[in-house]
């Protein structure tokens, strides 16, 4: 019997997230119950915002990728991240990427790569995400809102499982699991000669 979710009770919520009690049957024909927190500025886009993945191709053609860092509360501590934001209602995921990117670290870039939906943290949560690359083009002025604090560095990608580690080491930064994810896959992947060819996007 096909699993599905019969039923969804608000038990509280807030401006920005709301907490659900799901009803579901599972695949044996049981019905059960979940608790599951949901955003509340879902648009009609398919998922709620993006990650961006942005390269910079150096002179000597060496690659880099930027990434963020900002203080996180329900962490309660700074957390190295890709830049990333909230897809807007008659946006696209791409659109999204290239206006969060320019809003937040002042880079303009061209979109190269996106990603389908992906799942966040699907055991709490039907927060979904797509991941868009893009190759970065020039530099300008961002444009950041009144409670953002947002510091940007582009690491060499060959360096940045290591950067990463040092920066947990030594400020105890926590790392977002998607940006450990990508680093560590490059990682085990530059051992083979198809894996550098992957990351020339152009």
């Amino acid at each position: 019997e096909k699993a599905c979710v019969l039923s969804s009770r608000e038990i509280a919520s807030t401006r920005w997230l709301a907490l659900k009690e799901l009803t579901y049957r599972d695949p044996m024909g049981q019905e059960r119950t979940w608790s599951t927190a949901e955003r509340t500025t879902k648009t009609e886009a398919a998922a709620d915002g993006v990650d961006i993945i942005a390269i910079e191709h150096a002179a000597d053609g060496t690659a880099g990728v930027l990434l963020v860092k900002q203080f996180r509360p329900p962490i309660n501590k700074y957390c190295v991240e890709f830049p990333a934001g909230l897809i807007d209602p008659g946006e696209t995921a791409q659109m999204t990427a290239i206006r969060e990117l320019k809003e937040e670290t002042g880079y303009v870039a061209s979109v190269t790569l996106t990603s389908p939906v992906l799942a966040l943290e699907p055991g709490i949560t039907n927060a979904s995400c797509q991941a868009v690359v893009v190759e970065i083009m020039s530099l300008g002025k961002a444009d950041l809102q009144e409670d953002e604090f947002i510091e940007c560095v582009i690491v060499p990608i060959p360096m940045l499982l290591k950067t990463l580690s040092e920066l947990v080491a030594q400020e105890g930064v926590w790392i977002d699991a998607k940006l450990w994810t990508f680093a560590l896959g490059f990682s085990l992947g530059s051992t083979q000669p198809a894996a550098q060819l992957a990351l020339n996007w152009k």
